[in-house]
């Protein structure tokens, strides 16, 4: 290795890769391999399973009527229950009360990283909504969350799950 650029010769030591990695001139060593990991490749599945509770404030924008528009609503939805496979998939085994139709779907567990969609059908229209969360210490989960419907209409905002075990 170059004697021009120290820092860059200490890559290999723990302690000072963040070092290395910042040092001027140095590129980062780990690039590559960083990239093919999965994020919480090293981390056991969080254990989510249990009565979920959903909340959260976010925005609606409806192109085909501006007028409906929301700029801060509250998501809350009736509690449900899930269960978790080995696998850290996630299953809705007791569905809320609802007026229409509701499902979960494509619920999974990666490390602390989960991801699940919610679906509901009321008075002919539907509602999907996407989340992509993290796991906290206490075993609820936090994050963002993006929507279809109704109609023409899309949400965006953050949420959080509880869940009672």
């Amino acid at each position: 290795m170059s004697s021009t650029r120290p820092l860059c010769t200490l890559a290999a030591s723990a302690a000072l890769v963040a070092v290395a990695l910042i040092a001027p001139g140095c590129e980062n060593l780990f690039e590559d391999q960083d990239a093919a990991l999965p994020p919480d490749m090293f981390v056991d599945n969080a254990s989510l399973a249990g009565r979920w509770t959903i909340s959260g404030t976010g925005d609606l924008t409806c192109p085909a009527d501006p007028s409906s528009d929301i700029d801060d609503f509250r998501l809350e939805a009736a509690s449900f229950t899930v269960e978790q496979d080995e696998d850290g998939t996630l299953t809705m085994v007791t569905p809320p009360p609802s007026d229409g139709e509701f499902a979960f779907e494509d619920g999974l567990v990666n490390g602390l990283l989960v991801d699940f969609v919610t679906r509901e059908v009321a008075g002919g229209q539907t509602i999907r909504l996407a989340f992509d969360g993290r796991a906290n210490e206490v075993g609820n989960i936090a994050g963002r969350f993006t929507g279809q419907g109704p109609s023409t209409c899309t949400s965006r905002g953050d949420f959080v799950v509880e869940i009672r075990r």
